[in-house]
């Protein structure tokens, strides 16, 4: 059986159409799992609920990327 990927490794931020555009250097991922963008974000969709990230841990929100990570916002 293949090893699941680490967090990083299954990350979608920098996939999704609303990625902030302040997250380039260093390439800022795993939102739902440390802390909001520096940044203010243009919501113009979400897929979290799509990441397997977002599945592993159980998470149950979205836009980690402007409003926090799962821990801070519960």
């Amino acid at each position: 059986m293949a090893k699941e990927g680490s967090d990083r490794e299954l990350c979608l931020c920098d996939k999704c159409v609303s990625y902030p555009d302040c997250a380039v250097e260093p390439l800022l991922m795993t939102f739902c799992l440390i802390q909001e963008a520096p940044c203010e974000v243009a919501r113009r969709g979400c897929q979290c609920i799509s990441c397997k990230i977002h599945a592993r841990h159980k998470f149950t929100m979205e836009y980690y990327c402007a409003e926090g990570s799962e821990e801070s916002r519960s």
